[in-house]
């Protein structure tokens, strides 16, 4: 059984930007990172917070993440936006887009931003939050490689794709859903395994 480690917020942001430096994450990129991946894990999302870390840290070792991606944009017209993310880390990759969307659709009142050669990039509820902050409704989601059978289907079809909403609300917490398609994320049918 695993030793419960407790941290203030401030020493997992710390720890968090550290170890993504330590792998030639530059510091505003790790910042980013860690940022995502804390907040997951301060509003109960666990399985896709900081526990990603170490599977990260070793597809950044193995270069299958980008330290240092050139994020391009290659195709744009005034609200929509497609980004390649250069094979990058995918909280940083989901953050800056998610930073484009945000600025495009204070100009214009929407904005559609996609990203492709991007990696796992977490939880959606902390990019919600982010734009909820800025006083902004969004609605996020991300592809997945196939691992379950279609609604009534025997043969796997489908990612289980995350789907994620936010909005803002006048006088309460901001209205956030963060769900699956399937009954559970993997990372929770993992943390269930383990």
């Amino acid at each position: 059984m695993s030793q419960i480690i407790r941290a203030s917020q401030s020493e997992l942001l710390k720890l968090t930007t550290s170890a993504l430096e330590a792998v030639d994450v530059p510091p505003a990129d790790a910042a980013l990172a860690a940022e995502i991946l804390v907040t997951a894990d301060l509003i109960g999302i666990d399985t896709h917070g900081t526990k990603r870390l170490a599977p990260y840290i070793a597809r950044l070792r193995d270069n299958v993440f980008k330290a240092r991606p050139k994020l391009k944009t290659i195709q744009q017209a005034a609200t929509s936006i497609i980004i390649d993310g250069d094979s990058g880390l995918g909280p940083v990759i989901g953050t800056r887009a998610l930073d484009i969307a945000l600025e495009t659709a204070a100009k214009y009142g929407t904005a559609f931003v996609a990203c492709r050669n991007s990696q796992h990039f977490g939880a959606l509820a902390p990019y919600a939050m982010r734009a909820c902050r800025s006083g902004m409704v969004c609605f996020l989601g991300t592809n997945a490689f196939p691992t379950m059978a279609p609604w009534g289907g025997r043969d796997i079809k489908t990612g289980n794709n995350p789907i994620g909403l936010g909005a803002p609300r006048r006088d309460a917490p901001p209205f956030i859903l963060d769900i699956a398609m399937s009954v559970a994320a993997r990372g929770k049918m993992r943390k269930a395994a383990q």
